[in-house]
């Protein structure tokens, strides 16, 4: 027992030892404070310090290691060391050095640090007159051993020490601990003058194997500073543990004689000493495992497979015992049942009646019909297909299916003509319950109206009063269905169309609007043809008419007049090309004339640049085409010059965006997600499963999918696992 620190531990072994080395404190009041002293200042007091304690253990300076200085005067921690120099075999122990130090300390304190301050001086002279050094206290650092015993992982062993206070003043006692699952409760005491406490040692297990750390034990009295207690403590491996994948294994129905149906179930050991396994079917000996006897290493697994081989057309049931060595379990059974059955074909058809509804013209619609053969004999007949032309079956004839095959027929559906159709595809089979089955085909077919028109202006040029200017324009239907609409004539009424009002074209007819221009008196008249239809990509189209009245009495100026003055593609897909088209009309008297230059981003491009002329009454078309090249927006400026006083430049402004037509699926904050591998808008196991069946794929691979390989390296691996966890549970929209 050493003063200062009484050790009686509870629920664990402690011994003496004789360490290697001796470790001790030596506090050396001084007039300054060693934390706020220069690097260089505390390298010089350390050193100086080092070499005295050797000088007076007796030992080489090498053999001293001075751990740390603390504040409160000079508070050395140190140790001396065995003598690893085979030269000096008969070298004294760190106990017979410290058995030096101790009695040259008190001898001779004073010489002690007079030499300190006598080898500072040497290298400081000012920091030497600075420490005061006065004289030192020394004390040994007592070593024990405490062993807290044996515990399975996750559990806990605890010790308890008691420490006593020996000083005549009150005292804290700082405790702390070091090494794995080691740790100390509380981590000081505050003891009165003779008061006694406690502390506990805790180890808690969170691996198997054997522990060792340090519990340093800190007092205030200088000559007794305190002990280390070396703990130690074994964690064992977790005893066998049974788990089993099913209680139950349900065999389809089989044939007698035809080939065992097998099953696999697991037994997985989720302890870390092996499990023995001993397997015995109990009745029927229609099922049997294998193997029978197992051993499975601790957190490992091994799959049984049971087959079933029926012997008589009747149903079986028995059950499987697993005995093992798990304590606290009782064995476990698996319930195992089958029906052997006798040979029988047997029809399936899961559809009476094929609905395609409505169909465009031209276009096919498909469907499949599955024929299951659930008996057990082969399934035979033939398939027949009767009714309208525009149905077809991918397979007529005669067809085989053994037990449990399934065929899947594809129908199409391909109208060439408005209105209903319908069919039947009859099946014939084997099956005594249903040796003929029919399934009703229906749909109708649905043309697309579609209108042609080949003017978007007609110009009359100049017409002289009390003449008439006559022009044309075709309306044709190339879709396939009828096409329905109305024409309107607006603007000035000096312009008469021959059609006006509600109209209808039946597939590949054409209608013709004649328009005349009988001007009244001189000067320019615009009007315009407005065609509606039930074409859902031009419902409306427009044709410009302008034309000019001439005499003899009117002056002769041009005057220009645009159909546009901006041009806006919108969104267009990289690499396509878009089109629109602009025009100039001349409502003047003379002709019009001047220069069209197109400037802004490359990307746009026009049928006319340069010079041209607009006769009276006329109009110049301009085709605008964009192409765009990069996923960008784009501006471009189409400018035209004239002879026309009153608008001498005139600008038609164009724009566009460049698009990748790539959709991606973001959440709520912006963030694009990735792994919606199925695109309904979550991550979640479906997605999972998905990357799961190409994990390990490369682009070398037959089944590669690029998709899943989301750092675009090449191959699936663990750092897109990363990437899919990272998003796995979130919720995103298709942008």
């Amino acid at each position: 027992e050493e003063q200062g620190l009484d050790s009686d531990p509870i629920q664990a072994s402690v011994s003496a030892v004789v360490p290697p080395a001796v470790a001790a404190q030596m506090a050396i009041p001084a007039e300054v404070t060693f934390s706020e002293l220069e690097d260089e200042q505390q390298e010089i007091i350390t050193q100086s310090i080092g070499e005295q304690i050797a000088a007076a253990a007796q030992v080489p300076v090498e053999r001293v290691v001075i751990k740390s200085i603390r504040d409160g005067s000079l508070i050395v921690d140190f140790e001396i060391i065995e003598s690893d120099d085979p030269e000096e075999p008969e070298a004294i122990s760190p106990q017979e050095a410290f058995a030096n130090l101790e009695t040259q300390i008190e001898a001779e304190p004073e010489t002690f640090t007079e030499n300190v301050t006598e080898d500072i001086a040497e290298a400081d002279p000012e920091l030497a007159e600075e420490l005061q050094l006065a004289t030192p206290v020394i004390g040994e650092i007592v070593q024990s051993t405490v062993h807290l015993g044996e515990v399975y992982k996750g559990g806990e062993l605890r010790a308890t020490q008691t420490g006593t206070n020996e000083l005549d003043d009150d005292d804290t006692i700082a405790i702390s601990a070091a090494g794995e699952g080691f740790s100390v409760s509380p981590a000081s005491l505050e003891l009165g003058p003779g008061e006694e406490g406690s502390f506990d040692i805790v180890f808690t297990a969170t691996a198997n194997g054997d522990f060792s750390g340090t519990v340093q034990v800190r007092t205030g009295d200088l000559a007794n500073p305190g002990n280390d207690i070396t703990v130690t403590a074994t964690v064992l491996p977790d005893p066998p543990s049974i788990e089993v994948s099913t209680d139950a294994i349900a065999f389809d129905d089989l044939i007698v004689g035809d080939q065992p149906l097998t099953d696999t179930f697991t037994i997985s050991n989720t302890g870390e000493v092996d499990l023995e396994v001993t397997l015995i079917v109990l009745g029927e000996r229609v099922f049997t495992p294998v193997p029978t006897i197992i051993s499975v290493p601790g957190g490992g697994d091994a799959d049984v497979e049971v087959s079933f081989a029926p012997n008589d057309g009747v149903s079986f049931e028995s059950s499987l015992r697993i005995s093992h060595n798990a304590p606290d379990v009782e064995p476990l059974s698996i319930a195992l049942s089958g029906t052997g059955i006798a040979a029988i074909p047997e029809i399936d058809l899961a559809e009476s009646a094929l609905d395609f509804g409505d169909v465009t013209v031209g276009e096919t619609s498909t469907q499949n019909l599955t024929i299951g053969n659930p008996g057990t004999a082969s399934l035979e007949g033939t398939i027949t297909l009767s009714g309208a032309d525009s149905y077809s079956s991918s397979l007529l004839g005669n067809y085989s299916l053994s037990r449990g095959e399934e065929l899947t027929i594809e129908i199409s559906f391909a109208p060439t003509l408005d209105g209903d159709s319908d069919a039947a595809l009859t099946i014939t089979s084997n099956d005594p319950d249903e040796a003929e089955l029919v399934v009703a085909l229906s749909g109708t077919g649905k043309g697309t109206p579609e209108i042609e028109l080949v003017e978007s202006a007609l110009g009359f040029g100049g017409i002289s009063v009390d003449e008439t200017g006559a022009q044309s324009l075709t309306i044709s239907n190339s879709g396939t269905a009828s096409l329905e609409g109305t024409i309107t004539l607006s603007g000035a009424g000096t312009f008469t169309a021959s059609v006006e009002g509600a109209y209808s074209l039946a597939p590949g007819e054409a209608l013709t609007i004649d328009i005349s221009f009988d001007p009244v008196e001189a000067g320019a008249s615009a009007g315009s043809i407005t065609i509606t239809s039930n074409d859902a990509d031009d419902s409306e189209l427009v044709v410009n008419l302008v034309g000019t009245g001439i005499d003899d009495d009117i002056a002769l100026v041009p005057e220009i007049d645009l159909s546009e003055s901006s041009v806006g593609f919108g969104d267009v897909l990289i690499g396509e090309t878009a089109t629109a088209s602009a025009m100039i009309l001349n409502l003047g008297t003379a002709s019009l004339e001047g220069t069209i230059s197109l400037s802004g981003d490359a990307t746009f491009s026009a049928s006319v640049e340069g010079e041209f002329a607009v006769a009276v009454g006329e109009v110049l078309k301009i085709d605008i085409s964009f192409a765009p090249i990069e996923d960008i927006s784009s501006e471009g400026t189409i400018t035209i010059t004239s002879n026309d006083a009153d608008d001498s430049e005139l600008t038609i402004i164009l724009s566009g965006s460049g698009s990748t037509g790539v959709q991606v699926c973001v959440d709520a904050g912006g963030t694009i997600v990735v792994g919606d591998f199925d695109g309904n808008g979550a991550v979640n196991f479906q997605d999972f499963f998905k990357f799961a069946d190409n994990f390990g794929t490369s682009e070398s691979s037959a089944n590669w999918d690029p998709a899943y390989d989301l750092d675009a390296n090449g191959s699936v691996n663990f750092q897109d696992f990363f990437k899919f966890a990272d998003d796995f549970g979130k919720q995103c929209t298709y942008q």
